[in-house]
């Protein structure tokens, strides 16, 4: 308990882990559990800040011994973790991808596809930040292009248009 007390929980349950049948046991099982219970605590806390390192959160996480009651439940986080940051890397590789390909409908769904995790907010915003830009600045190449074509500028007119990206919907 000294242990626990000073916030090193997996020390503690190392410590509690070794008691075996006797008159400590039952109360070392209950420690163990309350300890666990904490580590969860404190590892979902770190997990779910925006200063969240996933790294961080499963090391926590990894302390809970498996012959534990919320060793399931650890295991569990940990792969539901591991899955959500390894989808919002692959939508946000994907959004860049076709930003960077000027297909910004894609952009936009696969950008919308990042969860809400703190950790991943801010590149999800600059990605729809980025994306409405372009979209922006496409439509004011459309809309200089349709400017010269009635001014009857058709020179000016095909090189705005010639500057569009050619796919869909700004093929010219």
């Amino acid at each position: 308990e000294t242990l626990a007390n000073a916030g090193r929980l997996k020390d503690a349950i190392g410590v509690a882990i070794q008691i075996e049948d006797g008159p400590y046991y039952a109360r070392a099982q209950q420690r163990i559990k309350i300890w666990s219970q904490r580590i969860v605590e404190l590892a979902t806390e770190h997990y779910v800040s925006s200063s969240a390192e996933l790294a961080i959160s499963l090391r926590m996480l990894r302390v809970i011994p498996p012959d534990t009651p919320l060793y399931e439940t650890s295991q569990a986080l940990m792969l539901r973790w591991q899955q959500e940051w390894s989808d919002n890397a692959y939508y946000s590789k994907v959004s860049r991808l076709a930003l960077d390909s000027h297909e910004l409908s894609q952009a936009r769904a696969a950008a919308l596809q990042i969860s809400r995790h703190a950790a991943w907010s801010i590149q999800r915003s600059e990605l729809m930040l980025e994306i409405d830009a372009a979209e922006q600045s496409l439509n004011k190449l459309v809309q200089v292009a349709e400017q010269h074509l009635v001014a009857n500028r058709l020179q000016a007119a095909a090189e705005s248009a010639h500057a569009l990206p050619d796919i869909a919907p700004w093929q010219s």
